[in-house]
């Protein structure tokens, strides 16, 4: 299933790519205001003062990020959905999800700070005198910081398709990630390899990688819900379950690389 999630992304991302990159462009800068309002607040701050500031703006930047996550997985469910949409949609999905959205931000951000003082912790001070307590503890919170992340790739395009709270699309993308660790990690591995470029590539991070992430982890969802809606339709006709995508009617499924290179002649 990971690789008609990654060709859907792909025909979603090459087909809508200049409206993706005007919302990605809207989230950078939005994301940078909290860095430019330091910088001026920075002429009038002491220097004692200076980290304590800079670490307001990330925090807070961070939080807008997540809300722009979710405005841009409103967005893509639009494109997935009627093949069809324009940046209007973003700039709405700003505003129903903006708040649930940094919301959202907070849980994991205090979620990962908790399991992350964990790990040092029960590794270096426990560990010292019980060292199987110590290193197992810091074991465990460390898969527990793993499957967190896993998590993070769901809760995004679960809010939205659900209209869910923080705790209900956490809850709801635990659940899909125990259902389905495999197709998680791969999920999250190739999440990582777009963020290494992203890295690598600065106008990669300003025009486009936040964008790639979302459409990345909404075809993902969408994948997953037609996989459930089968599943569900076999267990109440008590038919055998099998899973149909539909690849031959889906536009975004049922092309290759002919059509990447001759466009023309779909």
């Amino acid at each position: 299933m990971l690789s008609r999630v990654l060709k859907m992304a792909f025909w979603v991302a090459y087909d809508h790519l200049g409206k993706l990159m005007l919302a990605n462009l809207a989230s950078s800068m939005l994301c940078a205001i909290p860095f430019v309002g330091a910088a001026m607040a920075a002429r009038h701050t002491p220097q004692s003062a200076f980290t304590a500031v800079f670490l307001a703006a990330s925090l807070l930047s961070s939080l807008l990020c997540f809300s722009c996550a979710l405005a841009l997985a409103w967005m893509v469910r639009g494109l997935i959905e009627t093949r069809d949409g324009s940046v209007g949609a973003f700039f709405t999905g700003l505003r129903r999800f903006g708040l649930r959205g940094a919301a959202l931000g907070l849980c994991y951000m205090f979620a990962g700070a908790c399991l992350l003082s964990s790990i040092w912790f029960y590794a270096s001070h426990l560990g010292a005198t019980h060292p199987v307590a110590g290193y197992g503890l810091s074991a465990v919170a460390l898969w527990a910081l793993v499957f967190l992340g896993l998590t993070a790739t769901a809760a995004a395009p679960a809010m939205v398709h659900k209209n869910l709270g923080p705790l209900g699309a956490v809850k709801l993308a635990a659940l899909l990630v125990v259902d389905n660790p495999l197709f998680f990690a791969g999920l999250a591995l190739h999440s990582a390899l777009i963020a290494a470029v992203s890295v690598l590539v600065p106008l990669v991070l300003v025009c486009f990688a936040l964008a790639a992430l979302v459409v990345l982890h909404c075809a993902a969802y969408e994948l997953l819900s037609r996989k459930y809606a089968a599943t569900e339709s076999a267990r109440v006709t008590d038919t055998p379950a099998r899973v149909d995508f539909d690849d031959a009617n889906d536009d975004y499924l049922n092309r290759g690389f002919r059509d990447l290179l001759f466009p023309w002649k779909g």
